[in-house]
Formats: C-alpha cells, structure tokens, sequence
C-alpha cells in the first residue's frame, strides 16, 4: 500500500515566509501612511506653537513702542520628531526667520501741527517665518506687518492670529520696524524688540483741502485680508469709508490705502529695533512749549521747548543754544522729556523774539516772541 505524500517540510517554510510578508507589509504600510500621518501632527503643534510665539511678539513690540521697555521674544524655528527604529523618517526640521523690506508708509491730504517736521515718510519691514515642514502645510508662512501677526499662505490670503493697530476709532498709530534680522536654524532665536523712537507724543492731522484723509501703507496681504482685520472699523461702527490693495508695479510689495470718513485724527508713530543695523532717529525739528506772549519788565519767565525726532517724539541730551542769556548755568540740555528750559529775565521795553537752535545744528531752531511791558 503506497503512503501519502508528506508536506510538513514544505508548509514550515511556506508559513514562515507568509509571515515575512506580512511583517514587510506592516512596515510599509507604517511607513507609507502612519509615519508621514505623524509627521504632518508634529509639524501641525510646531506650527499652532510659532503662532502663539507670533502673537507674543506682536504684543512686545507694541510694548516696547508704547512703554520704552526692551520685550525680547523667542521663536522656535524647528522641532524635533519621535524616534522611530527601523524607520526612515526626519529628525529635526528647520525654518527661517527674517526681516523683509516693505516701503514707506505715509498719510495723505492732511496738515500737521508741526511744519518743521516736513518729512512724513515712514519706510518700515515685516517680519517672516518660512517652515522647512515635509507634510504639513507645505509653503505656508507666519507674517506681522504693521503690528498684526498673520497666518498667509502662497496666494496672499491670510488669517489674522492678532489685532490691527493702525486704526482704532479717530486714532492712528504706525509701529514701524528698524533693523535687519536673519536666522536659518533648527533651535529658537530671540528677536530684540529694542524701542528706537517711543510714541510718547501724539500729533493732530486735519484735512487740508485735497481730498479725504488716506492712511497708505505697504503691504503682502492681500484685500480680503486686510477687509476681515479692518472690519471692526468699517463705516458706520468706524470711520474706515473704503478698504483697497493695489498693485505697485516693479515692488515686491502692494499698496494698502485706508480711506477715512471727514474729521480730525491722532497719530502716533513709533520705532522699533528687531534686528542689526539699526538706524537710530536724530533730532528733526524744535517744538515751541513756551508760547508768545505778554510779561513784565523784570520777571522772569520760562522759555522752553521741546527736542523731537522725525517720528514727533522727544529727544533727550540734546544741547541747546538761546539767543538771550539765562539765569542758570550753561550747557542747557534737553532732559528725559526731550525738553530744555532758559530762565529769561525780561527787560526793555517792546517785543523781544528770542532764537532757540540746536548746538552745532544752527538750521534746527524755533523762535519765541515776548511782548514786555513795564
């Protein structure tokens, strides 16, 4: 009787192999689909972190321009990845962080208090975080121009993580930044936010005639955008009338125009250091705090002014040179107010102008007049 063929030696094999293939299988499945799905988590709670980090800077750069405080914020450019023997996967990603030139903001159709002060151009930058993410998001970017921290994306459109500060009711504020900063890392970097210029002092703009009052202001974003973080602004609630972004041909950047509803309206502007370079303001023109009027013969009285840079805040340090003599000791200098005083004693009779420039800057000056009478 003949015996039946025996396959246990070809079954033990045959399992073995079964489960090889399984197991590759296994790990190219894990390696197709969960590695790159926890990539892309990975990079997603880095992405949330650096907008957190976004919205803190904008808040310590407005600090610094408000209070004079050096704020100094940290933003983390890369994160690492879990370890995963066996498996291909990134170990760290990177990111860059940058200062990009924007253009010079400006206000139009309006007067100023201050016709010494001719100069109303304010070239500012913003701020860019570029990720080197594998899955998430790729080409998306974290932006802040003009105090407001942005979500962008490739087309323009943006999400605001922060609140805007140029227009808030009848008050306009440009925060503008100085310096140059460029870091490609894998760690955190620290941005200075050092004041340059404190808004300290508000100027008064008025209409002059030619047309409605526009704040323009250059920008990457793009009108939608820049329609959602304005919309609390918008006519009736504010006095933003019209909303546009134009093109500028040849520039890198558009041209935000805010159109803005009859009236009159405080600005403030301030300047900020977030990298190297730095141009540090010097002195633009005298403000009169003294103004002309009538003593008598033999007081003395207060003359006084007002150091400012071009961006109206006061200048300390500053020495000073008046056309009369003063009843206290020279040098005369401006102090923590940007302000320097001469104690004038009047004598004579008639009017008496008395010249205040700035020492070894003889075309920046003021003049005050004094009606004295005995």
């Amino acid at each position: 009787m003949g015996r039946s063929p025996d396959n246990r030696a070809v079954v033990v094999p045959l399992a073995a192999t079964l489960a090889l293939g399984f197991l590759i299988l296994s790990i190219a499945i894990y390696q197709v689909s969960v590695v790159p799905a926890e990539t892309a988590k990975t990079e997603y709670e880095h992405s949330t972190t650096v907008r957190e980090q976004f919205v803190d800077l904008s808040d310590s750069i407005t600090t610094a321009a408000t209070d004079g405080t050096t704020a100094p914020s940290t933003v983390s450019l890369g994160t690492d990845f879990p370890y995963r023997p066996g498996f291909v996967g990134p170990q760290r990603s990177s990111g860059t962080l940058e200062t990009v030139g924007l253009g010079a903001a400006t206000i139009e159709n309006v007067s100023y208090p201050d016709s010494e002060n001719p100069d109303r151009e304010y070239n500012t930058t913003g701020i860019r975080y570029t990720p080197s993410y594998s899955q998430y998001d790729v080409g998306a970017e974290t932006w802040l121009e003009h105090g407001v921290a942005v979500r962008r994306t490739g087309s323009g459109r943006g999400v605001g993580l922060s609140d805007q500060r140029l227009v808030d009711g009848s008050y306009l504020s440009l925060t503008l930044l100085n310096g140059t900063l460029s870091e490609s890392a894998t760690g955190s970097v620290t941005v200075p936010n050092r004041p340059v210029s404190v808004d300290e002092t508000t100027v008064e703009l008025t209409q002059n005639g030619s047309g409605p009052i526009t704040v323009v202001a250059p920008t990457r974003l793009n009108e939608s955008t820049w329609g959602r973080l304005l919309a609390g602004e918008r006519t009736p609630k504010g006095n933003i009338t019209a909303i546009s972004v134009v093109e500028r041909a040849g520039s890198e950047t558009d041209e935000l125009r805010m159109r803005l509803a009859n009236g009159s309206y405080e600005l403030d502007v301030a300047s900020v250091a977030v990298g190297s370079g730095v141009a540090e303001p010097e002195t633009a023109y005298l403000s009169a705090v003294t103004q002309n009027q009538t003593v008598r013969e033999g007081s003395t009285v207060p003359v006084s002014v007002q150091v400012r840079d071009r961006y109206d805040n006061p200048v300390s340090g500053v020495r000073l040179d008046y056309s009369v003599d003063c009843a206290q000791s020279l040098p005369i200098r401006s102090d923590e107010r940007g302000i320097a005083t001469c104690e004038y004693e009047a004598s004579g009779s008639g009017s008496t102008e008395i010249t205040v420039s700035v020492d070894g800057s003889p075309d920046i000056d003021t003049r005050i007049e004094f009606n004295i009478v005995s």
